[in-house]
Formats: structure tokens, sequence, C-alpha cells
């Protein structure tokens, strides 16, 4: 009981990085220095980014008449390989920036060491339902996020046993030239890949180039075969995948 009360008297924001190599955190000059494969490059300083964060929330908490919680914050690289570096004279770097595997303890820690009063689990049900109600989606680019030119991309429908692409379409299945399997639903992965990659929308020409497809009518039996909504006539109609169709439940006739 001690443990579910504690999770009450504290928001943590989290800022997830995805470096890789060696990632220096100046903190004279508020930047970011990833070292890799001999290449230097900068980038935001992730705790003026945080600090910003908290300021956000405080003031959005406020605004909306919502009781504050204590508000801390951690920046989490996920690449367990990354080496972290710093000043000999920051101290306080390792209580803001961690590796994932590290992130349960750090929580717990913060958990024990607030002293902020507990929330009413009716002022938790309140901060709940006005962030959801507020929430807007995010629209950046994760090409243009991690710096990934479209051309780098793989296309082509992967192979879910040994990861091999691009599949053939064979007699309404996808093949695996290496390891022989079969598969008739391996495109809604792909499809769900380039939703994410590129955009919600697509057609029936850019269905033939991600999944590298030769044969239009068999891109639109694909297309047809998943109940997709779509928009506009013949060669200009447009296919929508959008976060209403749940693309890992259609079946593929």
């Amino acid at each position: 009981m001690r443990y579910i009360d504690s999770y009450k008297k504290i928001a943590i924001i989290l800022e997830v990085k995805n470096f890789s190599g060696t990632i220096y955190f100046d903190p004279e000059f508020k930047q970011l220095i990833q070292s890799k494969d001999g290449v230097e490059k900068g980038y935001t300083y992730p705790i003026t980014q945080l600090e910003r964060q908290e300021i956000q929330l405080r003031e959005w908490l406020f605004i909306n008449k919502l009781n504050l919680p204590n508000i801390t914050s951690i920046v989490v690289i996920s690449n367990s390989y990354t080496i972290i570096r710093t000043s000999s004279e920051d101290k306080d770097l390792q209580k803001k920036v961690i590796h994932k595997e590290e992130l349960p303890t750090q929580i717990n820690q913060l958990f024990q060491t607030s002293k902020s009063k507990c929330l009413e689990e009716r002022e938790l049900k309140k901060i709940t339902r006005n962030l959801l109600k507020r929430h807007t989606k995010g629209e950046t680019s994760i090409l243009k996020r991690y710096q990934i030119k479209e051309e780098e991309i793989l296309k082509g429908v992967i192979c879910k046993e040994c990861r091999y692409l691009p599949l053939i379409r064979v007699k309404g299945n996808w093949y695996c030239p290496n390891c022989t399997k079969k598969d008739k639903k391996a495109h809604i992965q792909a499809l769900n890949d380039y939703k994410l990659l590129f955009k919600a929308t697509i057609t029936n020409s850019e269905l033939r180039d991600f999944l590298v497809l030769n044969s239009a009518p068999t891109a639109n039996r694909l297309l047809h075969s998943m109940n997709l909504r779509y928009t506009g006539d013949n060669k200009s109609r447009v296919y929508h995948l959008d976060d209403t169709v749940d693309l890992s439940n259609m079946s593929n006739r």
C-alpha cells in the first residue's frame, strides 16, 4: 500500500533519446555533442528541454486550476551501449541522465525521497481527464527527427521468420525466397510501417513502390481487401491508413 500511495505524489517527465556512440553533456554551453565514427554533431541540450517541459506542465496545471504534484524529469538514453560523458564539475548529471535499464530503480528512488503531499484519487482522475481531453497528436516526421533520408528506407515486405526482404507475391501469398515461408498478411505490417514512416494515406502506385509490386491489379486487390476508407476516383483514388483503422485485425481475401 505504501508503494501504491507513492505514485500519487510525484509526476515524472521522461525525455527518451536514441543516440549511439558517445554523447557528451556540455553544461557550460548547454549543448549535447555526439561522437560517432569520427564525426561530431551538436544537438539541443536535453536538460534545457526538460526544464522547459516542467515549466510548461506547471503552467498548464495552474491555468486549468488543477492541484500541482511534485514535478521532476529524467533523460533516458534508450541505447544500452551509448557512452555518456560530461564535465568533471557537473556532479548532478547522473541524477538526471540514465540508461533505460536504470529507469525502474530511479523512479523508485524518486518516490521514496519525495516529500510532496499525496494527491487525492479524485484529483488524479481530474488531471488525467484533462490531459487526455487536451491531447493533440504530434505531426513530427520520424525521418526528419532522426535525420534519415527517404531513399535510405528499405522497401518491400519483410519475412516474419527470417527478416528477409523483399518477399515475392505468388498466388495470393507472400513468399520468402530465403526460408520458403508463406504469409497471406505480411503486407499489413509493411503498411503500418509506411504509415509510421511517411503518412497516413497511400495510392495504388505508392503501395506498389513500397511493397515492390509490379502489378497494379494486384495492388488494387490488396487495397480493397483491407476495406480502407478512400477518397477520389480511378487513378486519383487515395486510401486512408488513419488511426481509426486497425490494420492488424484485417483479413486478406
